[in-house]
């Protein structure tokens, strides 16, 4: 099974180095879990969420979009 980073471009060094960093940070940034402070920052900032969409709220936690509405995870000690 392949890894979430196979596929992505290593950057060379050389004349494209920043173009090449660039869309580097742009596919990791696509992939990445968006952190929040409070569900209303979430709510401004993702305003059409889509089922299976993550997003992590400070001292609430993670949370996943069911196609409805915001789902926490349980977390059991």
């Amino acid at each position: 099974m392949p890894t979430p980073l196979q596929g992505f471009a290593t950057p060379a060094y050389g004349p494209q180095t920043f173009n090449q960093i660039a869309t580097l940070a742009a596919q990791l940034e696509a992939i990445a879990v968006p952190r929040f402070d409070t569900e209303a920052a979430r709510d401004q900032a993702v305003p059409y969420p889509v089922e299976g969409q993550c997003a992590y709220v400070n001292s609430l936690g993670l949370s996943v979009h069911d196609g409805k509405a915001w789902r926490y995870l349980a977390w059991r000690a």
